[in-house]
């Protein structure tokens, strides 16, 4: 007796794995962005709080606050895509680089 032949029409293994490393490398680079951009708004919070230590007369000896903000923005940066994309296909890998790039940016240039 002979066996049908069926096929699989799905996508092939080697497509799959591509496809999973490249999400990967997607939320690694906003993993990346998320860390530069708290690293950015810790260096301007500390400017910030010298700044108004100096204006009121006092020793400019500020710090930040790392420890809410190191788990949080970075949930966020890979949560949003997720979203993001359940939305819109590969909407959310494009959105959120684009807003991390120009929240960073708009936060060095007002401090200029």
């Amino acid at each position: 007796m002979m066996m049908p032949n069926f096929r699989f029409s799905g996508p092939s293994s080697a497509a799959v794995d591509q496809t999973r490393q490249a999400a990967m490398t997607w939320y690694l680079s906003l993993v990346f962005l998320a860390l530069i951009s708290c690293g950015v708004g810790f260096a301007l919070e500390t400017v910030t709080g010298n700044i108004g230590h100096i204006k009121n007369g006092r020793e400019h000896n500020t710090g930040a606050a790392i420890l809410p903000t190191i788990p949080v923005i970075p949930a966020m940066y890979l949560l949003a895509p997720l979203g993001l994309n359940h939305l819109h296909h590969n909407s959310g890998y494009m959105a959120v680089p684009v807003y991390g790039v120009a929240s960073i940016a708009i936060r060095v240039v007002q401090y200029r």
